[in-house]
């Protein structure tokens, strides 16, 4: 049962904060005469205030993370105790026509500071509960009993409840704290008594919130009974009030188990999500060291090869110095060498460097020993020699016999599989003791996740696998695979799979932030639901009381009707006829009263293309007015009628549209945002597959913008951007063609009814205009002013296909244009898509 609470403490906190919010709204609820008598307000305040405290801290455990977040909860839980304890103070002066001035609470704030100033955070925390809450809540039950004595017997037994509900949640409140190093905070605290119990103090927290708001809302609905003018009212009304606790019981009930199912499948999903990002990431791994031990097995038996270590003649280490170049060029990889039997290097693609491995013997590496012995392993490890991670590849070479007598080795980098774990930062790539060896993350490289020993250390340290640095750990013990854990403030979801061999691990870090917004989700429905039914109550309540009451008098309706400054109209539902018109509405629209009840609504109301209450109205000078209307239905006459009351909204129509057309446009280059171009790319598109008409879509980067940003600042960058938003913008003659900032230093054109040869002259023209520009990039690997780089897809749309299909396309032209060298156009072959 502990677990099980453990694991819902969210919704306790819920159900605590919702409980008090309930409870104000039941002070709030009071007759204006007890309102009078007593200070009820002080009460909802405290309500209201503790119960965003609770929230607040249901932020905290599993959403927010920081010390002014947490500052803020703090002072709030201050500020509600000030208002319990002004409450009681109030509320004992009035009972008793005597107390003590406002002046008691400068001692009373003093408690927390002084705890704030020795303790922290925490002990301000912990001193507000001992100080305010505790005084505050012990003395206003004292108040409510002493309120209980001036009234009737049943409603001063729900004061007495609702007294006896305060005292327990002071005790509860006010006693026992947060764990803290000193009596009697060591040992009364919620942790302990949760250990003791099995029962979370929040939930006894919060039960005894519930039981006041219930208790509260007793007394206020008796006080409203007593002045009925029947018992079959009364009788009513208790009826729909203990109907309505007990619904709004229920919903509670229902809305836990609702909420820890949708917590429940979201961990589901996080697990399946982690689980196929670990499986792309260890194949994508696997494929290169695949790659790898494929060319070495090839590197080793090429016939240029066993020459070298037979006869080691300069010649044959010519053949086979060269035949390294070739596998390293061809493979990309840092280095390709030869060892002899000993472990000696003899040839080398990086002979010529300063690293050069000629001459150094790597007998003492896993990859050579167990490729002397016919064994092919991949060995993940820093260069001795370079220093620079990789993995080898060892693989012997035999002579005639079949004798080992070398082996080629190749190291390869993954430069490409980390640049794809900065996808998911926290997947990490270790070894068996925990090492990290790849990750998404730099700084975490060749950290270990959790402690190792000084004899692992040492063993590590003396086989230079990760070089002579020492090893800080992230955790403080070994995860398990599914294990749930918490780091900094956030939950993970740990999931691992083996990869490479020899105990080589991928293990991925899931956020569970999931999981909590599915839960949020299933409170804030609870919540909706419970305000809807309290809602209900209240509505249903009001509408015992109004049945009691007398309806308006016709005559207060007319001077309502004819001096309202809105324009109001009565209509038959059926006929649309104009029954009645104020005076507002002939003067608003230039007809006569006479017009009007000889016209219907349709007449003068534009109802073509409307939904919801704004309409378009038609004045009797011909001018069209946007218009918001209401309408109720209502008795008039003796006949059912439609009130409509409606209000002139041209001027915020207007000013919407504007706003409309400002937020198509991006804030700093001032042409179209990335909002825009995809409602242009998607009406092109539809315009375009109806036509039959081909569309083409230009992408553009800015060449080495990061490296202009680092040289000139961020401010010559802005202008930068803006130079080339204009210059792009500029160039383009057609009214149809739009040019947008798709992102960062990116910007896209797209190009209706143009075929693939004028989508390319387009872009060639957008880039000489904008290296006309001649805006100096001295640090720039292309040219020594600003450049761009352009991909074009062109696509004739058809009804399978959709324009990210085109987007795609013209990315990946743009890619081959950065890859071929950038400052250039690529145009994507075979039509775009």
């Amino acid at each position: 049962m502990a677990e099980f609470f453990s694991s819902q403490m969210d919704y306790i906190f819920f159900f605590y904060g919702l409980a008090f919010i309930l409870m104000a709204a039941a002070c709030l609820a009071m007759k204006e005469d007890d309102r009078r008598a007593f200070p009820w307000f002080l009460l909802s305040f405290f309500g209201l205030l503790h119960g965003l405290h609770e929230w607040l801290e249901l932020l905290s455990l599993s959403f927010i993370k920081n010390e002014i977040f947490s500052t803020v909860v703090s002072l709030v839980l201050l500020s509600s105790f000030v208002c319990l304890f002004e409450f009681a103070r109030r509320g004992y002066r009035r009972v008793r026509g005597k107390g003590p001035g406002i002046w008691i609470l400068a001692p009373l704030l003093l408690i927390p500071l002084f705890g704030g100033l020795g303790l922290g955070r925490e002990g301000f925390n912990l001193f507000t509960r001992y100080g305010p809450g505790l005084s505050g809540g012990l003395w206003t039950a004292y108040v409510f009993f002493l309120i209980a004595g001036r009234n009737d017997h049943r409603r001063g037994y729900w004061l007495k409840a609702a007294g006896l509900g305060m005292g327990l949640y002071a005790l509860a409140a006010g006693l026992v704290v947060h764990e803290m190093p000193f009596f009697p905070a060591s040992f009364l605290n919620t942790d302990n008594v949760f250990k003791w119990s099995g029962f979370p103090l929040q939930l006894l927290r919060g039960t005894l919130a519930a039981w006041m708001a219930v208790a509260l809302t007793s007394y206020s609905q008796l006080s409203h009974w007593e002045n009925g003018e029947s018992r079959s009212m009364a009788r009513r009304s208790r009826g729909v009030f203990w109907g309505a606790i007990l619904l709004v019981g229920i919903l509670l009930a229902s809305g836990w188990l609702w909420t820890d199912f949708l917590g429940g499948r979201a961990l589901r999903e996080i697990k399946l999500e982690a689980r196929d990002r670990l499986r792309t990431h260890a194949t994508h791994l696997l494929n290169r060291i695949g790659e790898l031990e494929k060319s070495a097995a090839t590197l080793a038996d090429s016939p240029l090869i066993l020459p070298a270590l037979v006869s080691k003649s300069t010649a044959d280490l010519d053949q086979a110095n060269q035949v390294l170049d070739r596998y390293q060029r061809t493979l990309k990889v840092p280095a390709c060498y030869l060892l002899n039997s000993e472990g000696l290097t003899i040839a080398s693609s990086n002979r010529r460097g300063a690293d050069s491995f000629i001459g150094k013997s790597y007998a003492f590496r896993p990859y050579f020993q167990n490729a002397s012995r016919g064994t092919l392993s991949p060995y993940f490890a820093l260069g001795v020699t370079s220093g620079e991670r990789g993995v080898y590849l060892g693989y012997p070479v035999r002579n005639p016999q079949g004798r080992v007598i070398g082996v080629a080795v190749i190291k390869g980098g993954l430069d490409d599989v980390e640049l794809a774990l900065r996808r998911h930062p926290r997947t990490y790539f270790i070894n068996p003791q925990g090492i990290i060896f790849l990750s998404g993350q730099p700084e975490k490289v060749l950290h270990n996740l959790w402690p190792l020993s000084s004899r692992v250390q040492d063993r590590l340290l003396k086989s230079q696998q990760f070089g002579n640095l020492p090893f800080r750990a992230i955790m403080s013990k070994p995860p398990q695979d599914g294990d749930l854990v918490t780091f900094k403030g956030l939950e993970y979801l740990i999931r691992s799979v083996p990869v490479g061999g020899e105990g080589w691990t991928m293990v991925n870090w899931t956020p569970t932030a999931q999981k909590w917004n599915y839960r949020l989700f299933g409170m804030l429905l609870t919540l909706s639901l419970c305000f809807l039914l309290v809602g209900g109550l209240v509505s249903v309540q009001r509408w015992l009381e109004a049945s009691h009451r007398i309806s308006l008098s016709e005559s207060r309706f007319r001077e309502i009707f004819e001096n309202s400054p809105e324009a109001i109209f009565i209509q038959d539902p059926r006929s649309g006829r104009i029954l009645s018109a104020n005076p507002q509405t002939t003067q608003w629209l230039g007809f006569t009263m006479e017009e009007l009840t000889e016209m219907k609504s349709k007449d003068f109301i534009d109802l073509q293309g409307q939904k919801g209450p704004e309409r378009r109205f038609r004045k009797k000078d011909g001018t069209w007015v946007d218009v918001l209307i209401t309408e109720r239905y209502f008795p008039f006459q003796g006949q059912e009628a439609v009130l409509a009351i409606a209000r002139d909204i041209s001027e915020r129509k207007q000013f919407e549209k504007m706003l409309e057309q400002i937020s198509y446009l991006d804030g700093l280059t001032g042409i179209a945002n990335r909002r825009r171009f995809d409602e242009v790319l998607e009406r092109e598109w539809r315009r375009s597959l109806r036509e039959g008409t081909p569309l083409s879509l230009i992408m553009a980067d800015i060449d080495h913008f990061k490296i202009f940003n680092d040289t000139y600042g961020h401010q010559a960058g802005d202008d930068c951007l803006k130079a080339v938003a204009r210059t792009i913008a500029g160039a383009l003659n057609r009214p149809g063609d739009t040019s947008a900032r798709y992102g960062g230093e990116e910007f896209a054109v797209v190009l209706p009814n143009t075929e693939r040869e004028g989508a390319g002259k387009v872009a060639e023209a957008l880039r000489t205009q904008v290296e006309a520009l001649k805006i100096p990039h001295m640090n720039s690997p292309v040219a020594p002013e600003v450049t761009i780089s352009l991909g074009t897809a062109t696509c004739m749309p058809a009804p399978n296909q959709s324009p990210r299909q085109l987007i795609i396309a013209a990315d990946r032209a743009l890619y081959q244009a950065k890859a071929e060298g950038r400052n250039r156009v690529t145009v994507s072959a075979g039509g775009g898509i």
